[in-house]
């Protein structure tokens, strides 16, 4: 069934972020992985997003719940394969603000209301992808795709996070 789309948006539900239940969103990446061609199709296609916390005026990184559903599932998602990177990916940019110890800048008088002003922590944002890109390479070698595509991936990785690179 899941062959019949070209995009994916999965909603984590607030009850499994409050439980800190990570077994549908884990099984649904492992059904994907169970398939190569599941995996080329769904490459940078699939939206995480979590569901529930819409009247909640707080970003999700400052929700404690949040960061620590995200920090248990981390290891479990091949976060740069198949996360969708293009701007303005949310969900992506949601995992790493949860896992960076983001906060906000204390003096947001230079900004417009609409803008708020962050810090997160460098080593953890490049800790993040020190631990995703051995998952990137093992899933590009398993599908047999090249360096170019693999430097592809990384490149619009880093481009979402807005990391500069050659």
């Amino acid at each position: 069934m899941l062959s019949e789309f070209d995009f994916i948006h999965y909603a984590v539900a607030r009850e499994d972020i409050e439980s800190g239940d990570i077994t549908h969103v884990t099984r649904f990446f492992q059904k994907i992985e169970s398939s190569d061609a599941l995996c080329r199709k769904f490459q940078g296609r699939i939206e995480l997003s979590i569901a529930g916390y819409d009247t909640d005026r707080r970003e999700l990184w400052e929700i404690r719940e949040v960061r620590k559903w995200f920090k248990k599932v981390d290891s479990k998602i091949n976060w740069l394969y198949f996360c969708n990177v293009t701007p303005p990916a949310h969900g992506f940019k949601a995992y790493v603000a949860c896992l960076s110890d983001t906060r906000r800048v204390a003096d947001q008088t230079d900004v417009s209301p609409r803008v708020m002003r962050v810090s997160m922590d460098n080593e953890k944002r490049f800790a993040i992808l020190d631990r995703n890109w051995p998952k990137l390479n093992a899933m590009t070698d398993r599908l047999g795709m090249s360096i170019d595509e693999n430097k592809r991936i990384s490149f619009e990785v880093l481009d979402a996070l807005e990391i500069p690179h050659d």
